[in-house]
């Protein structure tokens, strides 16, 4: 965990295109300045608690990005588990062209906020560990994260066009659906780039992998995880229909 920035009513400034990583921002004497320039980053862990903290007493948040060079505000992973919490509401300033990247919580209206750039990347509900663990691949973490990124999108259509939406990652289910669709991905990745091919051979007798139907079985087994996901957690504005074929007699 890293450590916390305490302004305690002084002056603290980011400098241009440079990170820099905290746990916490507060303020415990009031009074005090964060300036954010051009190209630079304020990151907060991926940890619950992470974020500016409510209990802060008010200060100054100034950030002066560009357009050639926006300041950052996020968290310090892509994808995280964890969004940081924005600033309290006894916060003031102005930030001009900040990107603001996976947090939470409702920005100070007294914060004036001049050509802000919103992004909320989606959850990704399983690690890279756990693939690893599950499957054994050696793949880098880069090529992991881009398959459970893809997987994670695949989940989220199919919520979204149900009307359901996630707030939190950890939730066991999308864990497991995201997992089979990942497994599915890896193998497809696999065989377009020749990691899998051909036949092995043991004790003279060929044995030929159909990889088309691993894949399959991984994507049909998550579209029916799925499927029963969303039926028990579609919104009360949702109907549900059922339809019951008859058979006509006489």
């Amino acid at each position: 965990m890293s450590a916390a920035l305490d302004l305690a009513g002084a002056a603290h400034t980011i400098t241009a295109d440079t990170t820099e990583t905290y746990f916490t921002v507060t303020d415990s004497v009031g009074g005090g300045t964060l300036t954010i320039e051009a190209g630079a980053a304020l990151e907060f862990d991926d940890t619950a608690g992470a974020g500016f903290l409510s209990t802060s007493l008010a200060f100054t948040l100034t950030v002066t990005g560009t357009s050639t060079a926006w300041a950052t505000i996020k968290s310090a992973n892509s994808y995280p588990d964890n969004r940081w919490t924005l600033p309290p509401t006894g916060v003031t300033g102005t930030t001009t062209r900040c990107q603001w990247r996976d947090y939470t919580g409702t920005f100070p209206t007294a914060l004036i906020l001049n050509n802000p750039s919103y992004i909320l990347d989606a959850y990704i509900y399983a690690t890279i560990e756990e693939l690893t663990n599950l499957t054994g691949t050696t793949e880098s973490d880069d090529v992991i994260m881009e398959i459970l990124a893809h997987s994670t999108r695949r989940l989220n259509t199919r919520l979204s066009s149900a009307g359901i939406t996630v707030s939190v990652a950890g939730d066991r289910t999308l864990q497991s659906i995201c997992l089979d669709y990942a497994v599915a991905q890896l193998i497809t990745r696999y065989k377009m780039d020749g990691t899998v091919v051909g036949s092995v051979n043991v004790d003279g007798f060929s044995n030929q992998p159909n990889l088309l139907d691993h894949i399959k079985y991984y994507n049909d087994r998550a579209n029916e995880e799925l499927a029963m996901y969303i039926s028990t957690h579609l919104p009360s504005t949702y109907k549900r229909v059922w339809a019951q074929k008859m058979n006509a007699h006489g």
